[in-house]
């Protein structure tokens, strides 16, 4: 206080002033901290948006293969895939560089690694389904089918056709359907031609037991991967699919709030 008493008036203005003008260039150093603060976290928010466009994709790469079955889509889906790690590679560094402390960059990629890995079992399980109708197991019912039908007309032997057909209309019914009703209905009538081929005696006989238990066996195999696929949307790999689609639109979510109170919190700070 006494060096104030020593001061001239005009010096004291002049040391006023100091102190204003340094409190006005912190302000605004604060206030350009801030506000390169709120772009840097906006630009977030627009990876953020491009990996909800990735995911998006994903899901119509998903869908279309399983419409059209065409590998095309899986190699579509694999180049999404890319696209969306180096995005999250991307949001990683951001959220660094801000000094964030958030785990979704992290659980987003761990999601999408999941995502990845059950579409590609979802893949191998329609490639060794069938296609189409002649490849796979599809094909391999279809082979078959056509050689006990074969034998039995060239015996003439119409009640074998017959229960071939039922057969036939069951293995239909459960493609078309997705009902494991239909398992036991074709296994009751797989008694039923067994049974004809024991009264009938027909020629050829030891052939048509060959192949029907062949036609048995690939209808079993491929009952259980279509079980393992998903006979419905809630059921098998379809269902992971769908629970791991949520949880990924959950954590882009949760990143989006976290980063949308991170820019009010800066902009109250900037003024």
């Amino acid at each position: 206080m006494n060096f104030l008493n020593n001061v001239s008036i005009k010096h004291k203005h002049f040391i006023i002033l100091c102190f204003v003008v340094c409190g006005l260039a912190l302000t605004a150093f604060a206030s350009v901290y801030q506000f390169e603060r709120i772009v840097s976290l906006s630009n977030i928010l627009l990876v953020k948006e491009k990996l909800s466009v990735d995911v998006l994709l994903l899901r119509k790469h998903e869908k279309d293969f399983l419409a059209r079955k065409d590998t095309a889509y899986n190699e579509k889906f694999q180049k999404t895939v890319e696209h969306l790690q180096a995005n999250i590679n991307d949001l990683t560094e951001s959220l660094e560089r801000e000094s964030l402390d958030t785990p979704q960059a992290e659980v987003l990629s761990d999601l999408v690694l999941k995502y990845n890995k059950t579409f590609q079992q979802l893949v191998a399980l329609k490639i060794e389904i069938g296609l189409d109708p002649v490849s796979g197991l599809y094909g391999s019912l279809r082979s078959a089918v056509h050689g006990i039908e074969g034998l039995a007309k060239e015996a003439d032997e119409y009640e074998i056709l017959y229960h071939m057909l039922m057969l036939r209309r069951n293995e239909k019914d459960f493609m078309l359907r997705r009902n494991p009703k239909y398992m036991g209905k074709f296994n009751s009538n797989i008694s039923k031609f067994e049974n004809a081929l024991v009264a009938i005696q027909p020629e050829q006989l030891d052939q048509m037991r060959l192949g029907l238990d062949k036609y048995q066996a690939d209808f079993k195999l491929l009952f259980d991967k279509e079980s393992e696929l998903g006979l419905n949307a809630d059921l098998g790999l379809m269902k992971e699919l769908q629970v791991t689609v949520d949880e990924t639109e959950l954590a882009l979510d949760s990143l989006s709030q976290f980063v949308s109170t991170e820019i009010e919190a800066a902009k109250i700070n900037g003024y």
